[in-house]
């Protein structure tokens, strides 16, 4: 008798890896012109992924700026809407993004900032 187990076959399409934001909201960000507020929910070194009640739409151009308390200066960024996911129970949008600007040594002071939080979680989880 042949057993066969579930393998995962998916293919990560992505060029970069993302690294999730361990808690989303500590990750704030301010849409430069807008009122509205989102939080950061993962971050590549091309791309990002946010949530906000603000409506997104694909291809729109955002530009914004990721609050992070450890980091002494907002981080401006500017990225193109890819796919836009709205979730009616919360009244959110979640929104797919590649960075279009970024400052190098910012976004590296970001992914630093989220591999110390993930190194953490692991530590803890083990």
């Amino acid at each position: 008798m042949r057993m066969h187990s579930k393998v995962d076959t998916s293919v990560e399409k992505r060029q970069n890896p993302r690294f999730a934001c361990a808690k989303p909201k500590d990750y704030k960000i301010d849409f430069k012109g807008d009122k509205e507020t989102g939080c950061l929910l993962d971050l590549s070194r091309g791309g990002l992924a946010l949530q906000s009640s603000r409506h997104f739409e694909q291809d729109e151009i955002c530009k914004f700026e990721v609050w992070v308390s450890v980091l002494e200066k907002p981080v401006s960024c500017e990225a193109r809407v890819m796919w836009v996911r709205h979730e009616p129970k919360s009244k959110n949008y979640t929104c797919g993004a590649k960075i279009l600007k970024i400052d190098p040594s910012s976004k590296v002071d970001l992914l630093d900032v989220l591999y110390q939080d993930w190194k953490k979680g692991t530590v803890n989880s083990s």
